[in-house]
């Protein structure tokens, strides 16, 4: 198992096998003196994704979970990785079709998720993972869940989005809103050539 070159905000990525990524909670330096509460604030994203991923169950658009261990959440590896990085290396390959279709597909996945009763909280670009279907086609698949929030649940992962995904004039809350409003975010983002506001 090898480190992967990305990381999130409270994990690692590792190649656990060929199409598999391991996400772990990331480890603190000991010198740390807040080592033991940021430690036990990674294990809990952690813990919020795996929860919120079984509410949501296999769906096209969201991306595979398939097991959980000691080591943490063992997912599908997307061949493309995220879409910010994919619009980086293919803005002027991307037909407008493609956009459109792939603005749909972000779209179904949002709406998965809050049929299930889940706000995802951080929907952007990178969140976002790009599948290849076959040579002309892409899929997406919506991922890291561990800031997200489920009433039924009684989970609350405590993020929100950044800027330009969050409206400020919003109250400082997780709601479909605050989905809705990223959500309309990255399809502006797709629609221009960069990626980039």
């Amino acid at each position: 198992m090898h480190p992967l070159p990305y990381h999130g905000s409270s994990s690692n990525f590792y190649q656990a096998e060929p199409e598999v990524v391991l996400k772990a909670p990331m480890r603190i330096r000991v010198q740390n003196e807040n080592r033991k509460a940021l430690e036990e604030q990674n294990s809990k994203a952690i813990d919020v994704e795996r929860r919120i991923l079984e509410v949501l169950g296999k769906h096209p658009r969201i991306v595979p979970y398939l097991r959980f261990d000691q080591s943490g959440i063992h997912l599908a590896k997307a061949k493309l990785g995220d879409l910010q990085n994919y619009i980086d290396s293919y803005h002027t390959e991307l037909h407008p079709l493609q956009r459109y279709k792939i603005c749909e597909q972000v779209t179904e996945a949002v709406v998965h998720v809050h049929e299930r009763g889940v706000i995802h909280s951080d929907l952007r670009l990178e969140n976002v993972l790009v599948e290849q279907v076959n040579e002309s086609s892409v899929s997406v698949w919506l991922c890291d869940f561990g800031g997200s929030t489920c009433d039924q649940l009684g989970l609350d992962g405590g993020h929100l989005p950044d800027t330009p995904f969050f409206d400020p004039r919003l109250r400082w809350l997780s709601t479909q809103a605050t989905d809705i409003f990223s959500l309309g975010s990255i399809s502006i983002l797709l629609r221009w050539d960069t990626g980039h506001l």
